[in-house]
């Protein structure tokens, strides 16, 4: 990730196309299109964690694991 992508980043998690993962369903992928991203890269994917505290008021504790960028084919 470059530097100064925060917003583009947290806008992923806010808008982005999400998918569960097969085999951690507490795991989820986010991903979006950005037509301005550096080095011909087309989009942010954004992996995030969730996990439930058992104590009332059952908050969330959710992080993110890691965020990259790829190329897909139009």
């Amino acid at each position: 990730m470059e530097e100064g992508q925060l917003e583009q980043v947290l806008e992923t998690l806010r808008t982005g196309n999400r998918k569960q993962d097969a085999y951690a369903p507490a795991k989820f992928k986010y991903t979006k299109v950005f037509r301005d991203l550096p080095m011909d890269y087309t989009h942010i994917v954004v992996v995030v964690k969730f996990a439930w505290k058992k104590e009332a008021p059952y908050a969330a504790n959710n992080f993110v694991l890691t965020a990259y960028l790829v190329r897909k084919r139009w």
